[in-house]
């Protein structure tokens, strides 16, 4: 018997799926969650396939109904190679994805398609997909209180479809500009010293650290300005004092692309001391149980605390902003230049190669700059 809205409207949510038949294929299926999501029902070769037509009540009842028409007066031949989002989605993971971030990121990426993406979409051929179908999904993020990675998953989604548009597979990117229709995602910066007599007692505080090999972690984290895992991991072999480089392989770095840093002379003079201490282990600061492994990182916020800082005051990240900070403050170097020692990547992969080159002699300047001033606040 079909259903009616008011029906619609009133069925509550189970402790399992339930679903409800309106004939004709179309079915409605109600989701613990309180979701309510319109599928119809195809037969393809003798095969079942389902495909999401959207969710109540962004869809009403008479549109799934016309939606539901609409599809089944398709050839059958059509709707069979029709690329199911899932589909491009899973190729999108293994050939832009997989090889080209680190592991951590890419189960964050994996999780939040399996969570929130893959009940919405993947059963739906992506050229059908809409942009208040992918809405309302993140809404549903949204208001379980995720507005940050509410905008993350949209861009995951977008990504897909640009993806999907550049095999061939849909025409567009219905994702693009849903970014306008969510709460402003409100991240909130790490801590940071940002004025120089902070910074002055910052230096001041490490160089009076008692414990040498941190003492030079700290220092080697806020000359560098690299992110606190590839301090933590780096290794000696990729120390090279003769050119005055660190070169980040690219499985350690956050976009999964080779950095190099270039090292000032207090950088230097820093890893020489460091040298006598860790010389002959693997990394630069092994672990205090073994060499084996590189320090934790709760070790270096330990470090802080115990220096006066709270994590509402500065955390190991903090190095970065603040380098950052009395950078683009300094008004001698360009945003790009600043942008590339932080290595913040360019998307475009032309533009980023460019830019490694042509600024890397700023990008030395820049570190002595960094290091000379650092150390001026210290009077020596």
């Amino acid at each position: 018997m079909p259903l009616t809205e008011k029906q619609v409207k009133a069925l509550k949510p189970r402790e399992k799926v339930s679903v409800f038949s309106d004939g004709n294929g179309l079915i409605l299926e109600v989701h613990p969650t309180g979701r309510k999501t319109w599928i119809a029902r195809l037969w393809i070769q003798g095969k079942e396939k389902r495909k999401t037509l959207g969710q109540f009540p962004d869809m009403p009842l008479r549109t799934a109904r016309v939606q539901n028409i609409l599809l089944r007066e398709k050839p059958e031949e059509a709707r069979e190679k029709e690329k199911l989002f899932g589909e491009v989605a899973e190729e999108w993971l293994s050939v832009r994805v997989a090889n080209t971030v680190k592991d951590n990121h890419l189960r964050t990426i994996e999780l939040r398609i399996s969570k929130y993406i893959e009940p919405a979409l993947f059963s739906t051929p992506i050229n059908d997909v809409t942009a208040p179908q992918v809405l309302t999904l993140l809404r549903l993020v949204e208001s379980s209180g995720f507005v940050e990675t509410a905008h993350r998953v949209r861009n995951i989604i977008s990504q897909i479809f640009r993806f999907g548009v550049a095999c061939g597979y849909c025409s567009g990117d219905p994702a693009a500009l849903l970014s306008a229709a969510l709460k402003p995602s409100k991240s909130k910066p790490f801590p940071a010293v940002t004025t120089e007599p902070e910074l002055k007692k910052l230096v001041s505080d490490i160089l009076s650290y008692q414990q040498p090999m941190m003492r030079y972690a700290l220092l080697f984290s806020l000359l560098t300005a690299a992110r606190p895992g590839e301090v933590r991991a780096a290794e000696w072999k990729e120390i090279d004092l003769e050119k005055k480089t660190w070169t980040i392989p690219a499985e350690k770095m956050k976009m999964g692309l080779e950095h190099t840093v270039p090292l000032s002379s207090q950088i230097v003079e820093v890893l020489e001391g460091l040298h006598l201490l860790t010389g002959n282990t693997k990394f630069l600061f092994p672990g205090a149980r073994t060499n084996s492994r590189p320090m934790s990182d709760a070790g270096v916020r330990a470090a802080l605390r115990y220096m006066g800082y709270r994590k509402e005051d500065f955390t190991p990240h903090g190095f970065r902003a603040t380098f950052s900070t009395f950078a683009n403050e300094s008004g001698i170097f360009s945003p790009d230049v600043i942008e590339a020692a932080l290595a913040h990547q360019d998307t475009n992969a032309i533009r980023r190669v460019y830019n490694r080159a042509a600024y890397w002699e700023e990008r030395v300047k820049l570190a002595q700059w960094w290091g000379d001033y650092v150390f001026s606040l210290t009077g020596k």
